[in-house]
């Protein structure tokens, strides 16, 4: 398991790897729970996306921490796809600005409150 802020700060270097992180739910699809948008301490986010939306996390998981493994995917962006995540409630775009960016397609996914303290 990888602290978030490893992984998020240089994903390139995790490209032909799966990976398990820790992060922050920043955000949750309002619609299926098909995606999120996690990130790390340091402001670091990347999307997640469900592998072949074979499952979601509940929509009310925004602030939680969570457990992701997957792999990541360089994309390109289609202004198409961001605005069907606008459709679906995101408001944090890790795309905005972007040609490329990193996506974790995630096989599984656990999330659990955040800790108080």
């Amino acid at each position: 398991m990888l602290p978030a802020s490893t992984v998020l700060g240089d994903p390139s270097a995790y490209e032909s790897t799966p990976v398990r992180i820790q992060a922050e739910i920043a955000e949750v699809c309002q619609k299926k729970g098909c995606w999120a948008v996690v990130r790390d301490e340091e402001g670091h986010s990347m999307r997640v996306t469900m592998k072949d939306h074979a499952f979601g996390i509940d929509r009310d998981t925004h602030g939680f921490e969570c457990d992701v493994e997957g792999q990541l995917v360089k994309k390109e962006v289609d202004p198409e796809r961001i605005a069907h995540f606008k459709e679906e409630g995101s408001k944090t775009n890790p795309e905005e600005g972007q040609d490329e960016v990193w996506e974790l397609v995630v096989s599984g996914i656990s999330t659990r409150a955040a800790q108080e303290g």
